[in-house]
């Protein structure tokens, strides 16, 4: 689908909803996914520092996750709307960003918390 706005990386040259809240930007160099405030808030608190936020004022940037590891978050939190082969590359995605110290070694279990939290 076409329908094209500003995103951290330049104008948006395709935009696919993947669901509700969740939507895939691709851009002539870089891309990522955006989040809503209401995905956004359903996401760990260790998942929202994103690359995004840290190296850019783009605002809202919780809501950007860059798609060379940052998506691998929204993955992991939402993983009933990727493939499951996406699911597995996240996991292995977010294992060597942990291992390089650019990520909670321990995002695992930061996530099982967050989820029986979300469930309580």
């Amino acid at each position: 689908m076409t329908n094209t706005q500003q995103t951290p990386w330049g104008a948006s040259e395709t935009r696919d909803v993947i669901v509700d809240g969740i939507t895939f930007h691709s851009t002539v160099n870089h891309g990522g996914i955006e989040l809503s405030d209401s995905r956004v808030a359903q996401m760990p608190l260790a998942f929202r520092d994103t690359y995004v936020g840290k190296h850019t004022d783009f605002p809202e940037a919780q809501h950007w996750y860059e798609e060379d590891c940052d998506y691998a978050r929204v993955v992991v939190v939402f993983p009933e709307h990727f493939p499951s082969g996406i699911y597995y590359q996240a996991c292995a995605c977010l294992d060597s960003c942990a291992e390089r110290g650019e990520f909670p070694a321990d995002w695992k279990d930061l996530l099982a918390a967050h989820k029986r939290e979300m469930a309580a």
